[in-house]
C-alpha cells in the first residue's frame, strides 16, 4: 500500500511538473472555468444565473464543483481562480487496473506562484472503494464525499498547510477544502 501512496504522490508531481513547464501536453489535459467547454462561472458576486450547471467542471467525474456561498447565494470569488488536470496515460492505466473509473485534479493558483494541486476527486464503484478501505496503509482514494448510482466519489486533500498559516492563499484553500469535503458542494453533470 505504501508503494500505491507513493506511485500517487509521484503521480501527483508529475501532473503539476507537467502542468507547469508544458511537457507531455498531449497527456494532460488543463481546463479552467474561462477555457472549458462545459458551462462555466462567472464569479462576480453580483452573478444573477442560477448555480445549475455553474462552477467547476471535474470532468471526467461526472461533477461539477458548485459550493455556494451562504449569506449570498452565489459561487465564491476564488472560483476564478481553479482549474482542473486530469491523469497522465500512465496514471489513467493504473485506474483502469485497480477499477477507479475516473480521477482529476484540482489546481488553485496563488497571489504569486504557479498552479498547484491542491485537492483529487477520485469516482469509483462502491466496491472498488470498499476494497480500497479494507486495505492496510495510507488512504489511497479520499474520504467518500458522495454514493449515487452505485458509484463513490471521494476527495483527498492536503495534509497540512501548503502556504504560511494565516496568509490569504492559506484561508483561501483552507475554505476551499471546506467545500470540497461537503456533498452539498457537488451537483452531477447534466447530459
Amino acid at each position: 500500500m505504501t508503494t500505491l501512496r507513493i506511485t500517487s504522490i509521484v503521480l501527483v508531481a508529475a501532473l503539476i511538473s507537467s502542468c507547469s513547464t508544458g511537457d507531455n501536453a498531449a497527456d494532460v489535459l488543463p481546463s479552467s472555468p474561462e477555457t472549458s467547454s462545459s458551462p462555466s462561472i462567472d464569479p462576480s458576486p453580483s452573478t444573477s444565473v442560477p448555480v445549475a450547471q455553474q462552477g467547476l467542471d471535474l470532468d471526467p467525474v461526472p461533477f461539477f464543483f458548485t459550493p455556494v456561498d451562504a449569506t449570498s447565494q452565489n459561487l465564491p470569488d476564488w472560483m476564478s481562480r481553479l482549474s482542473t488536470i486530469q491523469m497522465t496515460a500512465d496514471g489513467a492505466a493504473y485506474n483502469a487496473e485497480v477499477g477507479i473509473l475516473a480521477t482529476v485534479f484540482v489546481l488553485y493558483t496563488p497571489i504569486e506562484g504557479e498552479p498547484l494541486s491542491i485537492f483529487q476527486v477520485d469516482y469509483m464503484p462502491e466496491e472498488v472503494y470498499a476494497g480500497f478501505q479494507n486495505m492496510d496503509g495510507p488512504q489511497e482514494v479520499g474520504n467518500q464525499v458522495l454514493s449515487v448510482d452505485g458509484n463513490v466519489m471521494g476527495v483527498f486533500g492536503p495534509q497540512g498547510d501548503l502556504f504560511e498559516p494565516g496568509s490569504v492563499d492559506q484561508d483561501t484553500i483552507n475554505e476551499i477544502i471546506g467545500f470540497a469535503y461537503n456533498p452539498q458542494s457537488y451537483q452531477p453533470t447534466i447530459n
